[in-house]
């Protein structure tokens, strides 16, 4: 009876949802989700369940912990006229500044639970396609998205306000996936995250020198230009880099 009424879902529910859903696949995180899912009207029901029935109540929120989401099942949206691209499939086009700048308001969003934050990470990482896009010209890069500015997140951000709620926790979603996928590609460089039955919200794991630390490392090293340059280096490119020489120094050791 309760699982049937989910389809009127407030966006802070679905919100709710989303955010504990990134926290893994356990009892916990599923409890937390059926009691997110709640109608108000119900909560006295539930309020008077057993444990379980509580139990019995779990199954029906595993479609939250459907398989990663890494490759986007579109590609853009519009709104007032401006065409917004994603990132592509696990963020292969993804530099290390747009994703420092997207992990900071990812955080932020789980750990005080902000929905403003999603705007902005939205903003961070899909922008406005470039103005008379060639994708023949010799001088297309393959990213089709406008270049990262970060003075510019703010306007897009107060765009994609008006963007569909659906939208944004799928976007989440997505986000999320593609960030456990580069960590797992790159372990090492990784802190490893210590969670526990009590902690609130799924941080982002960060490189164990932190994200201005790669891009400082990289840049001191020259590998890949100055620092505005090393800024705007692929997310893959660099981590591999800085993965190579992890275990070049291992091996000295």
């Amino acid at each position: 009876m309760i699982a049937n009424r989910w389809s009127k879902l407030t966006a802070q529910q679905a919100f709710n949802a989303v955010l504990y859903s990134v926290e893994g696949n356990n009892t916990r995180s599923k409890m937390r989700i059926v009691e997110a899912l709640l109608p108000l009207d119900m909560i006295p029901t539930y309020a008077q369940l057993s444990a379980k029935e509580i139990r019995a109540l779990l199954p029906s929120v595993d479609w939250v912990f459907d398989a990663p989401i890494l490759e986007p099942h579109i590609n853009h949206f519009i709104i007032n006229d401006v065409k917004f691209v994603l990132p592509e499939p696990r963020f292969k086009n993804v530099h290390l500044i747009e994703f420092s700048y997207a992990s900071d308001f990812y955080n932020q969003m789980v750990e005080g639970k902000n929905q403003a934050m999603i705007n902005k990470l939205v903003a961070s990482l899909c922008r406005p396609e470039v103005k008379d896009l060639d994708r023949l010209s010799p001088q297309y890069n393959g990213d089709p998205r406008e270049r990262f500015n970060p003075e510019l997140i703010d306007r897009y951000a107060d765009l994609i306000q008006h963007l569909g709620f659906e939208f944004k926790c799928y976007f989440v979603r997505y986000f999320n996936s593609c960030a456990d996928h580069i960590v797992t590609q790159f372990k090492p460089l990784f802190t490893p995250q210590n969670v526990n039955e009590t902690q609130e919200g799924h941080k982002l794991q960060t490189p164990n020198f932190g994200w201005l630390g790669v891009i400082m490392a990289l840049a001191d090293a020259g590998v890949f230009g100055n620092f505005e340059q090393t800024q705007y280096t692929n997310i893959y490119t660099a981590l591999a880099y800085r993965l190579k020489k992890y275990y070049d120094e291992k091996e000295l050791k």
